[in-house]
């Protein structure tokens, strides 16, 4: 397993703020299309859901659980979100 990382970059534009990721990837159907915030802070990785409460649809979700779920996956295996980021500056999946 990788060391965790301080940050990322994204690949076409260089910003480090702040990324998106499909929750489809972890939810399935469930959570297609539902994008989650990732963060990097301490060298772990911080996942939030902005739509959580505004949105009717998510609202009905356990969403806290489910960020805490990507988060815990993601920190496991550091190198995961390298290839599934979506950068919200330039509205490019870094892949």
């Amino acid at each position: 397993m990788s060391a965790p990382r301080e940050t990322t970059e994204c690949w076409n534009c260089g910003q480090s703020e702040s990324f998106e990721i499909n929750g489809y990837q972890f939810g399935d159907r469930l959570l297609e299309g539902v994008m989650f915030t990732v963060t990097f802070k301490d060298g772990q990785v911080v996942v939030t859901c902005p739509g959580w409460g505004t949105d009717a649809y998510i609202k009905h979700l356990n969403i806290e659980s489910w960020c805490s779920d990507i988060q815990e996956r993601m920190n496991k295996r550091p190198n995961y979100h390298d290839d599934c980021l979506y950068c919200p500056h330039c509205k490019e999946w870094m892949a």
